[in-house]
């Protein structure tokens, strides 16, 4: 959605009280932000919450999320201060400032980046409610501080000042130079803009769902008289035009009574008159008294030095961010295939500072344009990739979601003798063939089965009843997967023929299908130690993988027997530190058959999965294995989030005439958190049948998983004319 926005943004959150929905505040603004194309951060500032949640929840945040920093401040100072010492600290091109509270959802985000990348021109752009959600006090509160912004700074009938803001960084670094103990930052952005750079986006609001606003009538009144004196002469102006006038009056009156008193119309004092004139008087001085307290008050405040905030801790410190980026700085990342399948991989690479370089042979391949270099090189052309390589070196290689460019990663490592700790695992388990022969050696439980080069070659094979599983020995991502009877001699021909007409090398197993229910998932190796596996259940369409459940539903002894079985594969083949994508059965006698494995992280959405459902992020993960970083240890929580991903497709071919936005989908399906496309207006679709046919990708948390891959197929499909 913001895929136009290329320049850097920090959000700046200032938090009180708000540590028992700060997680979902964190990962909402992860899925809104997480397709950036410059870099961002978040900056969470605990505004000294008395409660014992907050702080070690913006801690928790911080330690997991590379791109999170948290603040915590020695005193309360209030929303506006709390906001200034955030964007104090912000690098970004663009500072983004939101409420903690969840009101105004930060779905709502990318709505602003938008309007900054289609009005270059704007310095400020605020986002305006069609219908405020606040409570009545707040309400009250709002009205009476925008009525003052209209007197007293101009501001235009039509325009609104809200706390879900963008800003320039320009902008920011002025309102953080105003040295004022009091901010009123939508006066000061009233002030430091003119009206032809600033905006409005129309945003929605939402009602309050978690904890009580802050606002009293104390609170509101204080405010209200600081918008009035803070940055305002005018009480002092009236005040003098009105001592002004009581005197020219009292001089007036004096006159009158004299004249009076000459003409001898007075023969006793008017003691009401008297009484009167002194209560007027008196009142007009103790109101100019009080007036001219309320800004020795606030100068008082200011030449006192009272600081406006101090940072008493911090998460993610910028002094020891700078000296982890500082060789990342200079690292230089190649990641081989730039498609829709590595373009996250790509994103988070960027985002952790590196030079990331692509090189894929498909010009128009959406992660070349998030990349810094881009080679047009196929990924399958090792020599190419070598030369090129040794032309322009990189620090580190790696790839993701494709099998046929772990042999290009192998071998520009070797090249240029980077680190390579995938051992024989990228020259046996790639080739199916080659793959259940690593099995046997290892005497590790494999399907029996043959490969062929022609159709003429089953004449010489006798199979018995059952089913049989064909598939190219050099593929992945179920093309030309079929599942055929034994009996079935045409349809085993037909199957093996489309298996050799897909495979890069001609050849094709067949082998015998392993019954029981399917699991996938990705894993984590440290030291030739795998110490933790990811195990989903698979959701298929035929052989087609349609989509991956977390929890996998397997008691905690089935997904700790998968893991015993993937470990034995990982001490077979030497595989070190990396991570690893694998496909298991669990046969009928409950034991876990390995089909297939790659030292590589998997497609099918299976990252974003695991990052919802255990907050692990294996992308980040597998970049400090490539970089050598990789950490001594790894701390991997257990599922806390049920989630499903899906890999979408067409119900039924035709051309695409309309693509559903995220929030047409949200208001039908409101468990689906995140959905990208392949395609666009005008692509011709296929009927899904394999990995060629996806269309894109959803994340949904909850719900029946068949049910919402199915209603999302739907959705996609209602725009799709046959």
């Amino acid at each position: 959605m913001q895929a136009c926005f290329r320049e850097s943004l920090t959000i700046v959150v200032p938090c009180f009280r708000s540590g028992a929905w700060t997680a979902d505040l964190v990962n909402r603004i992860d899925h809104a932000t997480r397709d950036l194309k410059g870099r961002r951060e978040l900056i969470l500032v605990d505004d000294a919450s008395p409660d014992s949640v907050t702080w070690p929840a913006l801690e928790e945040a911080a330690q997991d999320r590379g791109w999170v920093r948290a603040m915590r401040l020695q005193f309360n100072v209030g929303q506006f201060r709390a906001t200034l010492a955030g964007m104090e600290h912000a690098t970004g091109d663009w500072v983004a400032t939101l409420d903690d509270d969840l009101q105004t959802p930060p779905e709502e985000i990318p709505k602003l980046l938008r309007a900054a990348a289609e009005n270059p021109e704007m310095d400020v752009i605020i986002g305006a409610y069609a219908r405020k959600r606040h409570s009545l006090l707040r309400n009250v509160g709002s009205r009476i501080v925008s009525a003052l912004y209209k007197r007293f700074y101009g501001k235009p009938e039509d325009f609104q000042t809200t706390s879900f803001r963008l800003i320039r960084r320009s902008v920011a670094q002025v309102l953080c130079s105003y040295d004022t103990r009091r901010p009123q930052l939508g006066a000061l952005i009233l002030q430091s803009t003119q009206p032809q750079h600033r905006m409005n986006v129309e945003v929605d609001h939402h009602d309050r769902v978690h904890g009580e606003s802050g606002y009293t009538w104390g609170g509101l009144i204080e405010l209200g008289l600081d918008n009035v004196f803070q940055a305002s002469l005018a009480p002092l102006r009236v005040m003098t035009v009105a001592g002004f006038g009581v005197a020219l009056g009292s001089f007036v009156l004096s006159l009158f009574y004299l004249g009076r008193w000459a003409l001898g119309y007075i023969q006793e004092p008017g003691f009401a008159t008297l009484v009167l004139l002194l209560t007027f008087i008196a009142g007009t001085m103790l109101l100019s008294i009080g007036i001219v307290g309320e800004y020795v008050q606030r100068v008082v405040a200011e030449v006192t030095g009272q600081p406006r905030h101090v940072i008493r801790e911090e998460r993610g410190n910028p002094a020891t961010a700078a000296r982890e980026q500082a060789p990342r700085e200079r690292s230089r990342l190649l990641v081989l295939g730039a498609s829709a399948l590595q373009l996250p991989f790509v994103q988070r690479a960027v985002e952790m500072g590196l030079h990331v370089v692509t090189a894929d042979n498909v010009p128009s391949n959406p992660a070349h344009e998030w990349s810094h270099e881009q080679w047009n090189v196929s990924t399958r052309d090792t020599a190419a990739l070598v030369r090129a390589a040794t032309d322009s070196p990189v620090h580190a290689v790696m790839t993701a979601a494709s099998d046929v460019a772990v042999p290009g990663v192998a071998a520009v490592a070797q090249a240029l003798g980077l680190r390579d700790a995938t051992g024989l695992a990228s020259r046996d388990w790639l080739d199916k063939e080659r793959f259940r022969a690593f099995q046997a050696r290892a005497g590790l439980r494999a399907p029996d089965g043959f490969v062929c080069a022609s159709t003429e070659e089953l004449d010489d094979k006798s199979m018995g009843q059952g089913r049989y599983v064909v598939k190219p020995v050099d593929r992945s991502g179920s093309r030309a997967v079929r599942v055929v009877d034994g009996g079935d001699s045409e349809g085993m021909a037909r199957a093996v023929a489309e298996a050799i007409d897909v495979s890069f090398s001609g050849r094709a197993r067949v082998e015998r299908f392993v019954e029981g229910d399917e699991f996938g998932g990705d894993g984590v190796v440290l030291a030739g130690q795998l110490v933790h596996f990811f195990v989903t259940r698979k959701r298929l369409d035929g052989c087609g993988v349609r989509g991956h459940l977390l929890p996998s539903g397997l008691s905690p002894a089935l997904e700790a027997r998968i893991a015993g079985e993937l470990q034995a594969h990982v001490q077979a083949a030497d595989f070190e530190c990396g991570v690893l994508n694998a496909d298991v059965r669990l046969g009928p006698d409950g034991m876990p058959v390995v089909l297939e494995m790659s030292p590589r992280l998997g497609g099918n959405g299976i990252r974003d999965l695991v990052r919802e459902s255990t907050g692990f992020d294996l992308a980040h993960f597998a970049i400090q294995a490539a970089l050598g970083e990789a950490p001594e240890s790894v701390r991997i929580d257990g599922v806390t989030t049920p989630a499903a991903a899906h890999t979408l497709g067409a119900t039924h071919a035709g051309t695409v005439m309309r693509i559903p936005e995220l929030g047409d989908i949200q208001r039908v399906l409101p468990d689906v958190i995140s959905v990208e496309f392949d395609v666009a207006v005008g692509d011709t679709v296929r009927t899904f049948h394999d990995s060629r046919d996806q269309v894109g990708r959803a994340l949904t948390r909850g719900g029946d998983s068949a049910t919402l891959g199915a209603a999302l197929d739907a959705l996609f499909s209602e725009g799709v004319m046959p």
